[in-house]
């Protein structure tokens, strides 16, 4: 404590956070020989993310099924969008 008082910032309760995730082209995805495939350099393993951008903003998830560089990737989407007003 200080002479004139707490200087410590009051916390507020954290409601909702960021997951950050590369943004890649589903050409990437594909090609074996690229770095997200390359587990040394994307650190690619079951359960990796990242997002896909695709037509019109789209945007997918594709989520590793396992660290070698032919593992497939799932891909998660949805047709619907929320904006904000």
């Amino acid at each position: 404590m200080t002479l004139i008082g707490d200087s410590a910032p009051a916390q507020e309760e954290t409601v909702a956070s960021s997951l950050p995730m590369s943004v890649i082209t589903a050409a990437e995805l594909i090609d074996e020989d690229s770095y997200v495939n390359d587990s040394n350099k994307s650190g690619k393993k079951l359960g990796a993310m990242y997002f896909i951008e695709g037509t019109a903003g789209t945007m997918k998830i594709a989520v590793a099924s396992g660290g070698d560089k032919n593992d497939p990737w799932a891909l998660i989407s949805s047709d619907s969008s929320i904006t904000p007003a």
